[in-house]
């Protein structure tokens, strides 16, 4: 998992790349939460996450529940196909993942 990290005035732009598995879960995990402890919008594109298993589909679902109770402005773009196909199979539906803003 490649993790990168931008930030531009407000804004904190975070990219993973790669597989979102177990053994990524716990930097992915302190990096975005590092990023909802600063003032202003987070934005996290997943769009190049190219696996994700169940750790990886919890720790999306995590953070989005985390920047709610932070009060934070958090925005997710959508899954890849090979992602969302994992999340499927576990059980997730893509609406899960439907975060545009919040």
């Amino acid at each position: 998992m490649i993790i990168s990290n931008v930030q531009t005035g407000d804004i904190c732009k975070i990219k993973l790349d790669g597989a979102l598995l177990i053994d990524a879960v716990a930097k992915t995990k302190d990096a975005v939460t590092a990023a909802l402890g600063r003032n202003g919008t987070v934005e996290l594109d997943v769009s190049d996450v190219c696996d994700c298993d169940t750790a990886g589909a919890q720790l999306l679902l995590m953070l989005r529940a985390e920047a709610r109770v932070r009060g934070r402005a958090f925005t997710m773009t959508p899954l890849s196909p090979p992602a969302l196909r994992s999340a499927e199979r576990i059980g997730l539906v893509a609406d899960a993942f439907a975060i545009k803003g919040s």
